[in-house]
């Protein structure tokens, strides 16, 4: 059999980087960086749709605050996606079983869905209230818990003009 030029791997029917595909941990930092840049670019959002209420900040206040900002992501990510991560590192054969990371993937996608809406959501709920939405267990007052109840008027059912922030 003739080895043809450039055909040092073996073929397996499908073009692309083979070094990707099965290779759980790339996969999971890929994504884990996917959701980091969504999240900076729903800040960016934050900052442009309440420019209004920054114009005293300076250029360097602002890049301050953004990477700040990249420190808290990174953080809330690794914590709400804790199950995904430790599903992904276990040291097992089923982790690669097509229904054990459906799973993964499905905890990883509601999660940070979610994180990410809230963001989007903090957009405009900022104007009314001059700070961010609080998480729903660190809500104390009763105007924090009205805010939670806000949440379904993003969404195209409700008829307000803010839910166009949610098809972000």
């Amino acid at each position: 059999m003739k080895k043809r030029a450039g055909t040092s791997q073996k073929r397996t029917g499908k073009k692309g980087s083979k070094w990707f595909r099965g290779n759980i941990p790339v996969v999971m930092l890929w994504k884990l960086l996917i959701i980091l840049g969504l999240m900076f670019f729903s800040r960016i959002l934050f900052y442009l749709f309440n420019l209004g209420y920054f114009s005293n900040l300076t250029f360097s206040e602002a890049i301050k605050i953004f990477i700040v900002g990249i420190r808290f992501d990174i953080s809330a990510i690794l914590i709400i996606n804790t199950p995904f991560i430790l599903m992904n590192i276990i040291p097992f054969k089923f982790r690669t079983n097509k229904w054990y990371q459906g799973v993964a993937n499905g905890w990883f996608y509601l999660i940070s869905s979610i994180g990410l809406m809230g963001n989007f959501i903090d957009t405009i709920y900022f104007r009314f209230t001059l700070k961010r939405q609080p998480p729903i267990s660190s809500a104390t007052s009763e105007s924090e818990v009205i805010s939670i109840s806000l949440f379904p008027s993003f969404f195209p059912i409700s008829g307000i003009s803010f839910w166009s922030l949610s098809y972000l």
